[in-house]
Formats: C-alpha cells, structure tokens, sequence
C-alpha cells in the first residue's frame, strides 16, 4: 500500500510546496521590506523563525527516572490547559 500512495503523496507535497508555500514566502519578505522602508529602524525585525541559542544547565521537574521532560512550549506540562 506504501509503495501505492506514496508516489501521489510527494507529488501533492510538491505542488504546494511549489504553488503555496513558495509564493507565501515571497509575499512575507515583500511585506518585509516594505513595513522597514516606511517604517525603517523604529520597528523591531520579526525574528519568528530565527534560532535561538541559549547556554547552562537544563533545570525542571523530574520524573521517577530521573530524566525530566525538558520542553520549551510555556504550557504546564502538568495541566491540560495552558498556564496563565
């Protein structure tokens, strides 16, 4: 069955990978550019999808094992519903 739907499957990641998410990309740096040629350095660059390093020991609950559930989502890993 893998062998079935696969071939179809990259074909449609393809096609939107070529008709969305290129021509979306291109919009967002066009959108870019102009929010810092009217608005120049008085507003922050968007830094969404930069990476971000940072350095020290990974510090957290425990768990029985002793290996913690070390996660960066802001969420209560706890609780079903966010922390506010």
């Amino acid at each position: 069955m893998r062998d079935t739907i696969d071939p179809f499957a990259r074909s449609v990641r393809e096609d939107y990978e070529t008709h969305v998410e290129a021509p979306f990309a291109k919009g967002g740096e066009k959108i870019a550019r102009a929010l810092f040629a009217l608005r120049g350095v008085a507003m922050y660059p968007d830094a969404t999808g930069t990476l971000r390093l940072s350095f020290g020991q990974a510090k957290g609950p425990v768990k029985d094992n002793g290996i913690g559930p070390f996660v960066t989502t802001g969420i209560n890993c706890s609780s079903p519903t966010p922390a506010h």
